[in-house]
């Protein structure tokens, strides 16, 4: 074998493997944030109290009778026991706005029309409801509208008191 064509196989497999290194270096739950619509940026998943990610859409059925449970969770609990997220992945922010003061939103909204939440959580179908412990542990994933008493159950085995 030539030493031009050892030295194209070398760095090819170098280009490779540092490819590859760099996949396991993917952001992790607790260095994720994304610009939430009045909120600022926010860690989608901080480390300091259990997190209720809602991943819904404003021309989803369910997402709507949803938004009233969410609501209560969020009155219940409120933002200092439980980290509350909703994300979407819509472009039109006033459709969101308008969503949100229709349905009473009171936690915070934000919109990632790049998915990046969505893939990094492996939210393929809305509404998905995730809860995690303070730890970052999955305690709960949900596809499809949730009762309130489901939700609380999920909230209360990731440590909300």
């Amino acid at each position: 074998m030539g030493s031009t064509r050892r030295r194209f196989l070398g760095v090819s497999a170098f280009a490779v493997a540092s490819g590859f290194a760099g996949c396991t270096n993917a952001t992790t739950p607790q260095e994720l944030t994304v610009e939430t619509l009045d909120d600022g940026v926010v860690q989608v998943q901080p480390r300091d109290r259990p997190v209720l990610l809602d991943f819904f859409a404003t021309w989803c059925a369910p997402c709507k009778p949803q938004m009233s449970d969410l609501g209560e969770i969020r009155a219940r609990y409120g933002p200092d026991r439980l980290h509350m997220l909703s994300v979407t992945w819509e472009l039109d922010e006033a459709a969101v706005r308008g969503f949100w003061e229709e349905y009473r939103g009171s936690w915070p909204v934000a919109m990632d029309p790049a998915v990046t939440t969505g893939e990094h959580y492996g939210v393929q179908n809305l509404p998905t409801l995730l809860v995690f412990t303070p730890e970052g542990d999955e305690v709960w994933r949900h596809v499809g509208l949730a009762g309130l008493s489901t939700i609380e159950d999920a909230i209360s085995r990731a440590g909300v008191e």
